[in-house]
């Protein structure tokens, strides 16, 4: 019987004791000690809520769509962040989830800036803790509004 393994995606959200980072670049810590790819998926996010914040939900929505997710197809498709069947297509989530954000939009921004700045270290330290994975799949870091419950 043929073994096959199958690739999965991790999603690390950024939210309260939750790490992320910011910038949209795959991260430079070594590459070769790892098996895994790690995406730093919060700088489209941010850029689209520069060019976005004060438009109605409706306009943010469809922004969103053609700037974030267009950005990183892999982290929003189906079973990733709870955009399974048993979860609202993302177009039915997404108008709530822009609109309560204007009041924590700071607190997102002082997370992503720390955990920015030590990314290095936390996966460097993940990685001297698991040294023999050898899992091949992809480890996003993106934003969630802080307080929100994660759903994978």
């Amino acid at each position: 019987m043929a073994h096959t393994m199958q690739t999965h995606t991790l999603v690390i959200v950024l939210a309260l004791g939750i790490a992320g980072c910011a910038g949209g670049q795959k991260n430079p810590a070594p590459a070769a000690q790892r098996s895994y790819t790690v995406v730093d998926a919060t700088g489209p996010f941010w850029r689209f809520w520069e060019r976005h914040a004060l438009e109605d939900t409706a306009a943010q929505a469809q922004a969103f769509q053609a700037e974030v997710v267009t950005a990183h197809r892999g982290l929003f498709g189906p079973n990733v962040i709870g955009t399974g069947a048993a979860v609202a297509p993302l177009e039915a989530r997404l108008p709530p989830w822009l609109a309560d954000l204007p009041p924590r939009i700071d607190v997102m921004r002082g997370l992503s800036a720390s955990i920015q700045a030590d990314l290095d270290k936390y996966d460097h330290s993940f990685q001297a803790a698991f040294l023999d994975m050898r899992w091949p799949g992809t480890v996003y870091f993106t934003v969630s509004r802080p307080g929100t419950p994660v759903r994978c």
